[in-house]
């Protein structure tokens, strides 16, 4: 069954729509590149099992996310390795990290598709009129890629990361330029997104209608 099963489109003139684990499954991805992270990290520290990589990565992350909170950067897999191969050998080693972030995002993208629907409902908007702005957070050149590979591009408007709204969901402003960009009242736009409190609680805020999708990760 289509994600948007449900979906009122009557009066909306626009959506907001969430990228990530709203159009295709983030964590098999997200599992699938730390997992080739892991066997390339083996090359340097070979008795390193998955779960205590994941472990390291973890406390980069939260390293990374506590100096930048609620900030696009802190979502950016280049800082984590930086910070992992800092705690892990001492010193920003430039080579390690620019690898192990290409090696990351390369096999993230081999593992992601578009969820059941997706396609058919960007088309069934467009035949309507209706703009389609998706919102995401993380950085824009990465969000920008996962657009690309998962062929979305030709059916969206126009698109706003955190990066460019200097705030992650839930926050207002990302959701003001959003509707800055197409133009339109809140009562006029839909969000659409896969968590309520970044993508619903934020909206509702604004005075926008609001659609959850139930997404089921397999």
């Amino acid at each position: 069954m289509s994600i948007f099963y449900g979906v009122d489109l009557s009066a909306i003139k626009g959506i907001l729509i969430d990228l990530d684990n709203t159009l295709y499954d983030y964590d098999p991805c997200h599992q699938h590149a730390l997992r080739c992270c892991h066997e390339e990290f083996k090359e340097i520290e070979k008795q390193i099992s998955f779960s205590d990589f994941v472990l390291a990565y973890k406390d980069a992350q939260a390293l990374v996310k506590k100096n930048l909170i609620s900030q696009a950067a802190g979502h950016s897999r280049f800082l984590y390795f930086q910070k992992l191969f800092e705690k892990k050998i001492g010193r920003t080693d430039i080579d390690l990290v620019v690898c192990f972030e290409e090696l990351y995002w390369k096999n993230f993208y081999a593992k992601m598709s578009l969820r059941p629907g997706v396609e058919d409902f960007f088309k069934h908007c467009n035949a309507l009129g209706i703009i389609i702005c998706l919102i995401t957070d993380l950085t824009a050149k990465v969000q920008f890629e996962k657009i690309k590979f998962l062929k979305i591009d030709n059916y969206i408007n126009f698109i706003v990361s955190s990066e460019e709204a200097g705030v992650d969901k839930p926050g207002v402003a990302i959701f003001k330029l959003a509707l800055e960009k197409i133009r339109l009242l809140p009562e006029q736009v839909m969000m659409i997104g896969d968590s309520y409190e970044r993508d619903i609680a934020g909206a509702k805020k604004l005075g926008l209608k609001t659609f959850l999708v139930e997404v089921v990760n397999i």
